[in-house]
């Protein structure tokens, strides 16, 4: 319910990477490393270890799911 109260939010997210299925993988600052959730970033040209500013459209049971 957390996750999902958040769409239409703006946060400020750090690419970690790229997940298995191609999909841009982050955290904001909330979301510590390999203990919370994480942060799905549609987008592109988007690059690891950059921060990026994206809108929240919905969520993935605790993560977050967010457009560039």
């Amino acid at each position: 319910r957390k996750a999902a109260a958040r769409q239409g939010e703006r946060l400020c997210v750090l690419i970690d990477g790229i997940d298995k299925g191609g999909q841009f993988v982050g955290r904001h600052a909330g979301q510590a490393p390999d203990v919370d959730s994480v942060t799905y970033v549609r987008g592109r040209r988007l690059t690891p270890g950059r921060f990026v500013e994206v809108r929240c459209i919905g969520s993935k049971g605790y993560d977050l799911v967010t457009t560039a």
